[in-house]
């Protein structure tokens, strides 16, 4: 690949490079706060606890019919993420691979395949956000920056039942910055190689009933220059991995009366990435490089109606847009872009019920998606135009026995698409509270994923299958969780069956310029066991998990070896006096391949280990320093592509930060 100068300008540093013991414990856990260190550790049970993705409802964890992680900002931050998609790098059961443009695709419970880009329900602020073209909104949305977000949750299993077809593997939901009291925040960090992040967002009241919530964040990225080995031992690649994204978002809420409230919010996110992983070095050498540049715009409105004193109806609507655009230094597709919107309405009404009673929400809605224009380098992609409409209804009961210790949770969802007919999917949850602070759980979830454009059509030199069918997959879950004040624990044991599994199949008899093919070819099945756990103890925070997972395709016998077997995440973190404290996070990736080829070569051991300091300097005033992959060991990582010693990633990273309240 000939030399070329930088897409993307920022100063960089030298890397950093230390070296550090660290034994790690045999056990894992995660942990919250005591009295004697309450200001270090404030909300972080309450508030991570409680979630509402899973069924709706704000609940506890412990009475959720799925399996649910929350992750506030403190925690993003304490464990050095830069982006938004790291959130679920530090997740249990989970990997992060990087893909095309810069973004990044959610492999969950072993299922690491070529098309792990899609499957995931991204939610921001409770809007869908997958597209229709490719059915992802990691393509687009790969940086929604963190200072202009609060809140995150993840479903680690399916979620359609509540969400639909893309809530396949699992459901991610970001919630925007949207505090209850008058604030204005503000932050500044810089880092290597050439990092520097920023954000200034406010919250204030407008009268009496009124309230106004905004941000604008940026993240900078200057080349990190990765080199990166071919199959050519005389021929190296470099990719810059750079990027630029910006993020602005304005969100009103409005007390009308008694009854009535409404929402109004406008969102737009502008990413800019050059030389990132493309479709693999084993077919484009050294010029196995991508770029990306996206643009995202979305009006939302709510109106929530309450009566009584459990009762609410909620009216939603939303319009986005999107245009996306990918360059390669591959010669059959050089240039791939889409435009791509989607706009829905939905009318949810919920009773919470009193404790002890049934609760249950009703809710039906349209959603419709188009792929507004398309370019290639010879015309346009052959999704060009294509249109989606979904009418869907859905319901869940919350039915309580034996004075609400045991809770019975049934759901079910009909889509009637426009394009492949009506689907049903059913959800059933049984959850015994032995105690106010433990519960056994035993869960079944049904999902589907219906195929998008480009898989029934064609996308670069992949051939569409106008044939195809959708996927379902059924996944039953046995759950022990104990929660109190000083500890938690969470065991999980599950099962997972996909069906009619939609993947790429190679075939070399397929007319120029194609190369493969989209096809229901698959009976996939994962099993295994997740452990979480927490524990205080005096002036130590300790928490982590760990998971032993078995992926494998039923038909051809072959094991999923792109995803790791086992993961080990373990996290200290300590008060060194009432303002400072220090955390170390470590994950650790165990038995996992270079890609997801049969006989890819097996990785050594992949360990990230971070650091993290914070300094409370005064109430309004905060300084903070992280070391990411304090022993240069994060890499390489397993590439979904055709890389044969995996995709480097940079060596240590060092950043530091200066927050500021007004």
């Amino acid at each position: 690949m000939s030399e070329k100068k930088s897409k993307i300008w920022l100063p960089t540093n030298n890397h950093i490079r230390l070296l550090v013991s660290f034994v790690c414990l045999p056990f894992i856990t995660q942990i919250h706060a005591n009295a004697n260190v309450e200001s270090l550790y404030e909300l972080s049970l309450e508030e991570l606890m409680n979630v509402s993705v899973a069924s709706l409802f704000d609940e506890s964890v412990l009475e959720a019919s799925s399996s649910v992680t929350v992750i506030n900002q403190k925690v993003w931050e304490s464990n050095g993420a830069r982006r938004t998609n790291e959130i679920m790098t530090y997740q249990p059961a989970t990997m992060v691979h990087p893909t095309l443009g810069g973004s990044d695709a959610f492999a969950i419970r072993g299922f690491s395949n070529r098309l792990s880009v899609r499957g995931v329900a991204t939610l921001l602020d409770g809007v869908p956000m997958n597209t229709y073209s490719f059915g992802t909104a990691q393509y687009f949305l790969a940086n929604f920056d963190l200072g202009a977000l609060q809140r995150a949750e993840l479903i680690r299993g399916p979620g359609s039942a509540v969400y639909g077809s893309d809530a396949f593997h699992g459901v991610f939901s970001l919630s925007t910055f949207s505090p209850d009291e008058n604030t204005i925040e503000s932050e500044l960090g810089i880092g290597s190689p050439g990092y520097i992040r920023g954000y200034a967002r406010f919250s204030q009241s407008v009268g009496e009933n009124s309230r106004m919530h905004g941000a604008f964040a940026s993240t900078h990225q200057a080349d990190s220059n990765i080199s990166f080995k071919t199959s050519d031992p005389n021929v190296q690649g470099v990719r810059e991995d750079a990027y630029i994204s910006k993020t602005v978002y304005l969100k009103t809420q409005n007390k009308l009366n008694q009854h009535w409230d409404s929402e109004f919010g406008l969102y737009y996110n502008n990413w800019d990435a050059a030389d990132f992983p493309s479709i693999g070095e084993t077919l484009l050498g050294a010029d196995d490089i991508s770029d990306g540049k996206q643009k995202f715009y979305m009006l939302t409105a709510k109106a929530n109606y309450s009566w009584g004193r459990h009762k609410t109806l909620e009216l939603k609507t939303f319009f986005w847009n999107t245009d996306q655009q990918f360059e390669y230094q591959f010669d059959a597709v050089p240039l791939q872009a889409q435009e791509d919107q989607r706009y829905g309405i939905s009318l949810i009404i919920k009773d919470e019920g009193k404790k002890n009673e049934a609760r249950w929400v009703i809710g039906a809605g349209v959603d419709k998606a188009e792929v507004v224009s398309t370019e290639l380098t010879t015309g346009v992609q052959a999704f060009d135009g294509l249109k989606r409409s979904i009418n869907n209804v859905f319901a869940q009961l919350r039915l309580p026995f034996y004075e609400g210790k045991l809770l019975l949770d049934l759901g079910s969802r009909v889509d009637d698409y426009s394009d492949f007919g009506s689907h049903f999917t059913p959800r059933m949850g049984l959850i015994y509270l032995l105690d106010n602070n433990q519960a056994l759980k035993f869960q079944y979830g049904n999902a589907f994923r219906a195929p998008v454009a480009s898989e029934v059509t064609s996308s670069g030199q992949i051939q569409g299958n106008p044939g195809l069918k959708p996927e379902t997959i059924d996944t039953y879950e046995l759950i022990w969780m104990k929660h109190d004040s000083l500890y938690t624990f969470t065991t999980t044991l599950f099962m997972s069956n996909w069906q009619d599994a939609i993947i790429i199949m190679d075939d070399n008899t397929l007319s120029a310029p194609f190369i493969s093919q989209y096809e229901n070819q698959g009976e996939f099945n994962s099993q295994g066991v997740e452990f979480e756990s927490s524990m205080l103890i005096d002036d130590w925070k300790i928490e982590g998990a760990y998971s032993f997972i078995e992926s494998e395709d039923k038909n051809s016998q072959q094991d999923f070896i792109a995803f790791p077997r086992h993961i080990l995440q373990l996290g200290l973190e300590t008060v060194i006096n009432s303002n400072l404290d220090v955390r170390l996070y470590n994950i650790a990736y165990f038995d996992v391949h270079a890609n997801t080829a049969p006989l890819a070569n097996e990785l050594d051991t992949i360990w990230q280990l971070n650091l993290n300091v914070n300094y409370q300097w005064k109430n309004n005033l905060s300084l903070s320093a992280d070391i990411r992959n304090l022993l240069d060991r994060g890499g390489p990582v397993p590439s979904l592509w055709g890389n044969e010693e995996g995709l480097p990633v940079d060596g240590v990273q060092v950043s530091t930060y200066i927050r500021y309240k007004f």
